[in-house]
């Protein structure tokens, strides 16, 4: 099993403007499936999700 550590590095989220920024380019994409990695956790998703995807339609 392999275990990620960030070797004790802080993992900090994006900026707002960086966060709208990129939910304005998945909005333009108009894509019917999106897969994403390297997402911090699902509370994470969900809060991207709703703060910054859903205001633009999309779901």
């Amino acid at each position: 099993m392999w275990l990620r550590t960030f070797r004790g590095k802080l993992v900090k989220g994006k900026a707002p403007k960086v966060r709208n920024w990129i939910a304005r380019r998945i909005a333009a994409l108009n894509a019917d499936v999106l897969c994403v990695q390297e997402v911090e956790d699902q509370d994470a998703l969900d809060a991207f999700h709703r703060e910054d995807l859903q205001p633009l339609g999309v779901d």
